[in-house]
Parts: structure tokens; C-alpha cells; sequence
């Protein structure tokens, strides 16, 4: 329990406020460094655990890949645009 204390306009207060702290997502498995032939399909994966909900955000040279939310990220067919460094935000 946090207990904060301060003067207002009536004189002295004092509110309290429940905190709860939590471990962050736990990583138990991170994606792969992955080389692929032209044309042929990739798939990057992470398994992680919390007690919180997990949201993920996957990225390309440190920029969001849109639609790549969930804990797995897919290329159906690579061409060398998609050369870079893939990372995942959990």
C-alpha cells in the first residue's frame, strides 16, 4: 500500500492507494537468426510468460511491422527488401 500525505485548501490529507508490482514478461524462447533463399517463406517466433496479458509489436530495423502483433511474424516469400534486423516488443 502506498500512502500519500499533503495539505489541500481543508488542511492536511491523507490518500492511500494500492500498488501492486509485477515481474515483466518472462522470455523463454527468442527468435532464431534465420538466413532464407529467395522466394521461400520465413517465420520468427518468441514464447514468453507473464502474469499480465502479453502484447507484442515486431519490428524491422527498429520500426513497427504493421499487423505484426502477435508472437509469431511471418514472411510468405522473401525478396532482399526484406534483409534487416527483426526484433520483437513484448
Amino acid at each position: 500500500m502506498v500512502l500519500f500525505g499533503g495539505w489541500d485548501a481543508t488542511g492536511p490529507r491523507n490518500d492511500t492507494w494500492e500498488l501492486t508490482v509485477t515481474n515483466g514478461p518472462q522470455v523463454t524462447e527468442a527468435p532464431q537468426d534465420q538466413t532464407v533463399l529467395y522466394r521461400h517463406p520465413v517465420a520468427f517466433s518468441v514464447s514468453a510468460t507473464s502474469a499480465a496479458v502479453l502484447t507484442y509489436q515486431w519490428k524491422k530495423n527498429g520500426n513497427a511491422i504493421p499487423l505484426g502483433t502477435g508472437p509469431a511474424h511471418t514472411i510468405d516469400s522473401v525478396s532482399p527488401t526484406d534483409s534487416g534486423i527483426y526484433s520483437v516488443e513484448i
